[in-house]
């Protein structure tokens, strides 16, 4: 898999918070901005040539055309280690949930194939 940026979930004062201390590295500061399927307080930073996107209460569009609420992340969230740190990151399930919500299928069947060969969800 080829990992193209870094995408940061957090709720709205988190966007913005992080926001204040890497504005530095922006690229885009945090807005509210919709692009398609998809809403959020939104920015892009660079940092040591990795694009890093925030966005802050995302709410996402079903096939159907209804906003779905912010999710709580706290609940979604497992902690993996990296180089001596502790990582929170979304756990697989609720990336494939979000992914099948946006008609993201090929994405979903990725996920679900690397779930099912037993890897972390």
């Amino acid at each position: 898999m080829v990992v193209h940026d870094v995408d940061i979930q957090t709720d709205r004062d988190g966007a913005y918070a992080i926001e204040r201390r890497l504005a530095v590295d922006m690229i885009r500061p945090v807005r509210f901005s919709e692009a398609g399927c998809i809403r959020s307080h939104f920015g892009v930073f660079q940092l040591g040539g990795v694009t890093v996107e925030i966005m802050g209460d995302i709410e996402k569009k079903d096939q159907d055309g209804r906003w779905h609420d912010p999710p709580i992340l706290p609940s979604w969230i497992v902690y993996t280690a990296f180089d001596g740190i502790e990582i929170p990151l979304l756990t697989l399930a609720y990336e494939c949930a979000a992914y099948r919500m946006l008609g993201r299928h090929k994405t979903v069947t990725m996920l679900e194939d690397w779930m099912a060969h037993g890897h972390r969800s």
